[in-house]
């Protein structure tokens, strides 16, 4: 492989910037800014590729097993000192890939999202912000220079402008929503769940196709977040600013980070350290958290060492610009027989955005949203041809397929959820992204 040292002080979004219009151009950004301080263990690294020798999309085809036999025969060394994405697999997973893991019929879907997108990608471009140091490295000789090349182009840096107001279409008002809830509480005392995820949809047409790069630095700005991602797989697009992870695996150490308890910030100091107690001390948001904490330690068991499954932290608050979340960490250890492939679907899609149990509630899911999620609750991120992995959840992200763009925002639903108060979160989750395209 080759390693050349670069300079740090490369800003990040102003190099991708040079990248973004090409297709298979993908951003990992970590977003690091001074005023907020991700938790430990996140945010370390940010990532640019681009160049792919090839662009995996899957439609109506079960990419797994294919992907599994494709990672065998590409491995290679793993370089520990060096950023752990060295080149690989990088791109997105719907959530409606469920349907070739469970049985489960497909969601009607009325906009036509790739199952998966997926570049093989030689090259990357590396910010490790603990170390302060960069990274180019390749494994495509003449790739080197093609991306130097890149790099070096003078692009007079353009201001941001606020993006022209669309008219957006909402699935659900708060009247039809309420409802859906009601039905959730229902299926819980009837005993088939114990809680759902219940998401609402927003839908807009793009009349700015040109600004979809400027439409991410704003969202970035109004929600800045630690598994941020800009993707072009023209014609779809994934922006992201996605606080949650889903699966990290570093020497076969896995880590998943599920987001279970939500409130709003206030930008009245008491008020909002009224907030964060009231979240902490919240009996419905703990038990909510523990129960996806169970089943995310069921789903790692399927793949883990005995015993290595553990809990190390639970119910830590996080605060990010608009929310504060409970967020747990579960990890193990990936046992012999199994890969990454085989550790990503015993755990796909996240129980943070399924519920509990959670074939009946995708089953439950698919019946009251009645519209595929496409990539909204999927995952995207790397999988390093050196056996390291890094994955978000995609929520708080615009998914744009052509010229229809989409916002989600959903929240778990408990027999002591209030209605009112799980209508409201959505509205609190989706104020950013709203926002960024003027609705508000």
């Amino acid at each position: 492989m080759i390693i050349l040292n670069m300079p740090y002080t490369m800003d990040p979004l102003e190099s991708f910037s040079k990248f973004q219009h090409l297709k298979g151009a993908i951003f990992l950004d970590s977003n690091p800014i001074p005023d907020l301080v991700w938790p430990t263990g996140t945010g370390r690294y940010t990532f640019i590729t681009a160049l792919p020798e090839d662009i995996f999309i899957f439609r109506n085809d079960n990419p797994f097993s294919f992907l599994k036999g494709f990672l065998q025969r590409q491995k290679k060394n793993h370089h520990p000192d060096l950023p752990p994405f060295q080149g690989g697999l990088c791109g997105f997973f719907s959530y409606d890939l469920y349907r070739f893991l469970e049985d489960i019929p497909k969601t009607h879907a009325d906009i036509d999202f790739p199952d998966c997108c997926l570049g093989v990608y030689q090259t990357v471009l590396a910010w490790d912000h603990e170390l302060k140091k960069c990274y180019l490295m390749s494994h495509n000789q003449s790739q080197v220079g093609d991306f130097l090349q890149i790099l070096e182009q003078n692009i007079l840096k353009q201001p941001v402008n606020p993006i022209e107001r669309p008219k957006i279409h909402s699935d659900h008002t708060k009247e039809s929503y309420v409802p859906l809830i009601e039905k959730v509480r229902q299926y819980i005392e009837e005993g088939d769940v114990y809680q759902i995820n219940l998401a609402r949809r927003w839908t807009c047409q793009l009349n700015y196709l040109d600004k979809r790069f400027d439409l991410y630095q704003l969202l970035r700005k109004k929600n800045p977040a630690p598994f941020s991602t800009f993707m072009n797989f023209d014609p779809t697009y994934i922006l992201s600013s996605s606080p949650e992870r889903f699966l990290k695996v570093i020497d076969r150490h896995v880590e998943t980070r599920p987001i279970k308890g939500t409130c709003r910030r206030s930008m009245d100091l008491a008020q909002d350290l009224c907030n964060q107690n009231s979240l902490r001390s919240s009996a419905k948001d703990q038990s909510e958290n523990v129960m996806i904490v169970d089943l995310l330690r069921n789903d790692l068991s399927k793949v883990c060492k005995s015993h290595s499954v553990k809990v190390p932290a639970l119910f830590d608050l996080e605060t990010y610009q608009t929310v504060h979340h409970l967020v747990s960490t579960v990890v193990g250890v990936l046992d012999e027989p199994y890969d990454l492939i085989d550790l990503l679907t015993a755990t796909f899609p996240g129980g943070s955005i399924t519920g509990a149990p959670k074939v009946r509630a995708m089953e439950i899911i698919r019946e009251l949203e009645g519209v595929a999620r496409g990539p909204y609750c999927g995952s995207a991120g790397y999988i390093s041809f050196s056996g390291a992995m890094d994955t978000n959840i995609l929520i708080r992200t615009f998914c744009i397929h052509q010229d229809t763009l989409s916002i989600h925002a959903g929240g778990g639903i408990t027999y002591d959820s209030s209605p009112e108060m799980e209508f409201d979160e959505t509205e609190a989750k989706a104020e950013a992204m709203l926002k960024t395209v003027g609705h508000t």
